[in-house]
């Protein structure tokens, strides 16, 4: 499920190949941006959270809105980050079964995979979005912003997956295409 590219002579013109190295490319921009965002996000919680802790050890009481701010900065950080580690298949999983399995079947379960995610990711844009639109009509509690823009990034972090599950089928569609060309073109023994 890596992003390697097949050949593309192999595919009678390497449509789905070309297709995946194009949007692959946006992709790896778009996460590289992502992780970048995370790591100032990080950083920023960082500085409240030591600013919190200062304040209670020398004044003995916190301020209002750190506590929320620090939260909310870590699941932007999270949502953010989480396209790029799944573009880089950076997620926790058990292969042991795919392993064992040959590599056409391999192809055909990360296309599936791919779609599946896909799926999943354009129903949670759409109702993060909804989620987000219709919170922009409350206030944060304890943050001068509306709710809506503490959930601005789920709907952005799952139409980054969609993209991301996207250019995973296609190479994975380029390859298995590939396969069965290179099988179709292999002399009979």
């Amino acid at each position: 499920m890596g992003h390697t590219s097949p050949d593309r002579g192999a595919l009678g013109g390497g449509r789905l190949a070309a297709a995946a190295e194009t949007l692959g490319r946006r992709n790896a921009d778009i996460c590289a941006w992502g992780l970048r965002a995370s790591a100032a996000l990080l950083a920023v919680m960082l500085a409240v959270v030591l600013l919190q802790i200062a304040m209670r050890a020398f004044t003995g009481q916190s301020f209002a809105w750190s506590e929320e701010l620090a939260k909310t900065l870590m699941a932007w950080s999270a949502l953010l980050a989480a396209p790029g580690a799944y573009r880089e298949s950076a997620q926790l999983r058990v292969s042991i079964f795919i392993d064992a399995l040959g590599d056409r079947a391999r192809r055909v379960i990360a296309i599936a995979i791919a779609c599946l995610i896909f799926w999943l990711s354009a129903s949670f844009t759409a109702h993060g979005a909804r989620l987000a639109i219709d919170a922009m009509a409350v206030r944060a509690s304890s943050l001068p912003t509306q709710a809506g823009v503490l959930y601005a990034p789920l709907p952005v972090s799952m139409a980054v997956f969609m993209l991301i599950s996207l250019e995973t089928a296609l190479r994975e569609m380029a390859a298995l295409s590939g396969a069965f060309t290179a099988a179709r073109a292999a002399p009979e023994a």
